[in-house]
């Protein structure tokens, strides 16, 4: 049926594609006795098209058995485009798992937002990775990379604490690479970080300033063996200076990070103020009704705007800015063929007030001397 209508329209049938009919628009055009123009703007559903004749074009392109190409519309659409973005290439964005529409992880959301936003002012696209646990599965990975023309990955934080990066570290050194965060052992990649000694030193002040004497630092073991101790170094220093100050540890007294460890722990301790990361210390202790900061304080060295407690407040959003200011310029030593440089670049915490801690105790003016 579909031969005969070609024979009667006197138009060709391409059988070129493994035997099978290809109709283009041209066939269609010539079987309607129209411009191509017409019948492309008629299947589109263009409005300067006349009723009579879109319905023509169409029974015909139904007869004719014509599919419209997916990725041919799309790749005309953006020819179309009046303005469209011109990509440099892409950035790769290798997190442990992949980011979900609605992550709750709103720390690696700001990152991301940060680097997909900046890569766009400087004409790169971002694209997210799973970097998986096993070395097969990332010797995959470093393959599907370098296939796609990808030479440029960004390490999200926490990806460094798996063990096959350690075997590996050399393949992944292969790319223009930036660590954000956190470090791999004896790693040479540039890095994007915060100032954990100043960051800490202004933290620990502003609980001295509150009047608080018996600090205790409600962190895991594992947690703060990924920081290599900085939080618990800057704590025993101050302890050493100021020796009305005693610092007490979860992970060295049974490191039992539950709700009921903890609550236990600060008891048996009777402490003024915990030092925390993540909503979990708030939260366990409100279930045993302890509120702070009536009860006790809770500091938190992660702080997030939405949520309540004060501490150290960091610039996701600016990590991710930084860590694409640090791959962009790797590329372009890169294309010049200079020497690799490796770079690290901090960023300092602001202090967020919140409101689970007492107000700062006024410095008293000393007694009047005497005329």
């Amino acid at each position: 049926m579909i031969q005969s209508y070609f024979r009667l329209s006197g138009v060709a049938i391409d059988t070129t594609c493994n035997g099978y009919m290809r109709v283009d628009l041209r066939s269609i055009a010539k079987a309607a006795g129209l411009s191509v123009a017409t019948v492309s703007r008629a299947l589109r559903g263009f409005g300067n098209v006349e009723p009579t004749t879109r319905r023509h074009v169409e029974q015909i392109a139904r007869d004719l058995g014509y599919v419209r190409d997916p990725l041919l519309c799309r790749a005309q659409a953006f020819v179309r485009q009046p303005h469209k973005p011109v990509y440099r290439e892409t950035f790769a964005f290798l997190a442990a798992t992949p980011l979900a529409p609605k992550d709750s992880r709103l720390w690696l959301v700001g990152i991301y937002e940060g680097v997909r936003q900046r890569a766009a002012e400087l004409g790169y696209q971002v694209e997210s990775f799973r970097l998986p646990m096993s070395q097969e599965g990332q010797r995959a990975l470093i393959k599907q990379l370098k296939f796609r023309g990808i030479r440029a990955v960004l390490f999200s934080p926490l990806v460094m604490r798996q063990a096959a990066l350690f075997e590996l570290e050399s393949a992944w050194s292969a790319f223009a690479a930036v660590e954000i965060e956190d470090k791999i052992k004896s790693s040479t990649l540039s890095r994007v970080t915060r100032l954990p000694v100043q960051d800490m030193a202004m933290l620990l002040e502003q609980l001295r300033s509150r009047g608080y004497r018996r600090i205790g630092l409600a962190l895991s073991k594992i947690d703060e063996a990924s920081r290599h101790w900085q939080v618990f170094s800057a704590c025993l220093l101050l302890e050493r200076q100021h020796p009305e100050i005693k610092i007490f540890s979860l992970f060295e007294d049974g490191d039992d990070y539950t709700p009921t460890g903890l609550y236990h722990w600060v008891k048996r301790h009777r402490l003024d103020v915990i030092i925390g990361n993540g909503n979990y210390p708030l939260d366990w202790l409100k279930e045993y009704e302890m509120n702070a900061p009536r009860d006790i304080g809770v500091c938190r060295i992660d702080c997030l705007p939405e949520r309540p407690e004060a501490g150290l407040l960091i610039h996701y959003e600016d990590l991710g800015h930084l860590a694409v200011d640090l791959l962009s310029s790797q590329l372009e030593h890169i294309h010049t063929e200079g020497p690799d440089i490796h770079r690290i670049v901090s960023i300092p915490c602001l202090w967020n007030e919140g409101e689970t801690l007492r107000a700062v105790r006024p410095v008293s003016a000393g007694p009047k001397s005497r005329r």
